[in-house]
C-alpha cells in the first residue's frame, strides 16, 4: 500500500511533465554565435530567445526540479524560446555548465536553486551578454545577475493560518526536508501565520535532512502527534508522503505544499499552499524582454498568482463558512499588504 501511495504521489506531482525523449540525462546545448545584445530584447525576429536551465536534481523528482523544468517548458511555449537543460548537475560541474551555455550563446541561464548563487556571481562577469538567474534567493549583481523567488514566506504563512483555524488541539507542526532558504522561509512563515491567527498556539517545525526520507518524516510526524499536533504542513518533496501516511493513520489533517497533495489522500489533505514556478518564470522573462529591464531580485507571490491556496476538495462541505471567511480575510490582507508575512516572521 505504501509503495502504491508513493508511486501515486510521484505521478501526481509530475503530471504536467512532457518526458518523451528527456529521460537520457542532460541535454547538450548546440553552439550558436553571440548576438552581441545585452539582454536579448533587441535580437532579430528570426533569432529566438535562448534559455538554459541548470538543475541540481532530476526533472522527474516530483518536486523542486520538476517545477523548474515545467517553468522552462512554459518559457518555450509562451515565447517560442529555444531551450536546453542540464539535470542532476554535480556541484563540481556548476561553473563549467554555466560557462558552456554562455559560450553557446544562450541569452538566459537559470540555476534552479540558491546553491547556484556563488557560481552565478563568479561566472557572470566573464559573459556580459548572458543574463544569469538564480532561483530561491534575493541575489542580484549588475549588470547581468538576477534572481527569481516564489514568496515562500507567504506560502508558509497561508498554510500556518489555515492550520491554526482548523486545529482543535492548539498544536500544529511543519516538517521540511533540507534546511535551504526556500524551505526554511516557508517554515518561518508557517509559524508566523499560525500565531497570527492564534498567538497562544504551539508550533513545532523541524527538518528531515533529506528530500526522500519518507520513513523518517513519518516518525517525526508521529512524535509531534504524541505532543498533540493535529494539523501538519509538510514541505519535504517526496518525503512529504511519510507525513501524510502518519496523518492518515492517526486522524490528523494536512495542509500540502508546492503542488496539490489532495489527490494523494483526499480525506486527509484539506488544501495545499501551492507555488506555481512556471508562472514566475514566465513573469521574469516578460520583465527581461521589456524595455529598460534591470537586473534585480524578482519576488512573486499571491498577487502574481505564483502563490495560492488549492481548492478544498473533499473538505469543501466540511469547513464551516466561518472558517472559509476567516481564511479569505487573511488572503485578502496579504494581497492588500495589510498582512506582511516578512514583517511578522522571525526571518
Amino acid at each position: 500500500m505504501k509503495k502504491g501511495l508513493y508511486i501515486l504521489f510521484v505521478l501526481l506531482m509530475t503530471v504536467s511533465l512532457a518526458l518523451a525523449g528527456c529521460a537520457g540525462g542532460a541535454e547538450e546545448p548546440a553552439p550558436a554565435p553571440d548576438n552581441g545584445d545585452d539582454n536579448g530584447a533587441d535580437a532579430p525576429a528570426d533569432e529566438p530567445l535562448r534559455v538554459a536551465l541548470v538543475l541540481p536534481g532530476p526533472i522527474n523528482d516530483g518536486g523542486w526540479n520538476t517545477t523548474g523544468y515545467n517553468g522552462l517548458l512554459a518559457i518555450e511555449e509562451e515565447f517560442g524560446a529555444e531551450i536546453a537543460f542540464n539535470e542532476s548537475t554535480p556541484v563540481s560541474d556548476y561553473a563549467e555548465v554555466f560557462r558552456n551555455y554562455a559560450l553557446a550563446g544562450f541569452d538566459i541561464v537559470i540555476g534552479h536553486s540558491s546553491n547556484f548563487a556563488d557560481t552565478a556571481l563568479e561566472v557572470a562577469p566573464e559573459f556580459p551578454d548572458t543574463h544569469f538567474v538564480v532561483t530561491s534567493t534575493s541575489l542580484t549583481q549588475d549588470p547581468n545577475v538576477s534572481s527569481i523567488n516564489n514568496d515562500n514566506a507567504q506560502q508558509g504563512f497561508m498554510a500556518g493560518a489555515v492550520a491554526a483555524i482548523l486545529s482543535e488541539s492548539g498544536v500544529v507542526a511543519g516538517i521540511g526536508s533540507m534546511e535551504i532558504v526556500s524551505i526554511v522561509n516557508s517554515m518561518i512563515g508557517f509559524e508566523a501565520g499560525a500565531k497570527y491567527v492564534n498567538p497562544d498556539i504551539t508550533v513545532y517545525t523541524t527538518y528531515t535532512g533529506s528530500h526522500d526520507d519518507a520513513a523518517g518524516a513519518k516518525e517525526l510526524a508521529f512524535s509531534f502527534i504524541d505532543q498533540g499536533a493535529d494539523v501538519f504542513f509538510p514541505n519535504a518533496n517526496a518525503a512529504s508522503l511519510g507525513v501524510i501516511e502518519a496523518a492518515e493513520e492517526q486522524g490528523a489533517l494536512i495542509i500540502g505544499s508546492i503542488g496539490d497533495m489532495a489527490p494523494v489522500s483526499p480525506n486527509t489533505v484539506v488544501t495545499s499552499a501551492r507555488t506555481a514556478l512556471p508562472v514566475a518564470f514566465v513573469a521574469f522573462v516578460e520583465e527581461y524582454l521589456s524595455p529598460g529591464f534591470q537586473p534585480g531580485a524578482y519576488n512573486y507571490g499571491l498577487n502574481e498568482d505564483v502563490v495560492f491556496l488549492a481548492p478544498y476538495g473533499e473538505f469543501e462541505d466540511v469547513l464551516t463558512q466561518e472558517q472559509k471567511d476567516a481564511i479569505d480575510e487573511i488572503l485578502d490582507g496579504i494581497r492588500s499588504g495589510e498582512i506582511d508575512a516578512w514583517e511578522l516572521g522571525d526571518f
